[in-house]
C-alpha cells in the first residue's frame, strides 16, 4: 500500500515540472527582451538569474523524480522481489562505480521516503520561484 501511495505522489512531480518550466521560460523570455533593448538593471538581471537558476535545478530533480517512478511503477507490475532487484541496482551501482559502498540494508521501506524528499526539493524549488517572482512584481508595483 505504501508502495502506491508514494508512486501516485510522485507522479504528481510532472504538475509541479509544468509549473517550473512555465516560470522559467517566462524569466527567459523578460530576460532577452531586456537584454536587447538595453533597459536591464542589476535589479532584473538577478531577479531573473534566480529564477532561472532555480528552474534548472528543479528540472534536474524532476529527471529524478520522474526515473523514480518509472522503477517503481516498473517494479510494482512485474511483480518481483523489490528488495532482491534493489540490491541487484546497488551491487551493478557499485561495480559501476556509480556508487561509493555496497550498503545492502537499504530496502524499499527506507528508500521511499528519500524518493518523497526529492519530490519536497522539487516542490521547494519551484516555490522558490514563485516567491521571487512575487517578490520581484511587488518590488515594481512599489514603484521602485
Amino acid at each position: 500500500m505504501m508502495l502506491n501511495v508514494c508512486i501516485y505522489l510522485l507522479t504528481q512531480h510532472m504538475k509541479i515540472h509544468v509549473l517550473s518550466l512555465g516560470t522559467t521560460l517566462a524569466a527567459v523570455l523578460v530576460l532577452l527582451i531586456q537584454s536587447v533593448s538595453g533597459e536591464l538593471s542589476p535589479y532584473w538581471l538577478v531577479t531573473l538569474a534566480g529564477i532561472i537558476i532555480a528552474g534548472l535545478l528543479e528540472h534536474v530533480y524532476a529527471v529524478r523524480v520522474g526515473l523514480d517512478v518509472l522503477l517503481l511503477k516498473h517494479l510494482q507490475q512485474e511483480g518481483l522481489d523489490i528488495d532482491t532487484v534493489i540490491a541487484d541496482i546497488d551491487a551493478s551501482l557499485v561495480a559501476l562505480r556509480l556508487r561509493r559502498s555496497a550498503r545492502f540494508d537499504t530496502g524499499l521501506a527506507q528508500r521511499l521516503p528519500g524518493c518523497l524528499g526529492l519530490l519536497k526539493i522539487q516542490a521547494g524549488l519551484t516555490f522558490l520561484q514563485f516567491v521571487i517572482m512575487f517578490a520581484a512584481v511587488a518590488f515594481l508595483a512599489s514603484g521602485n
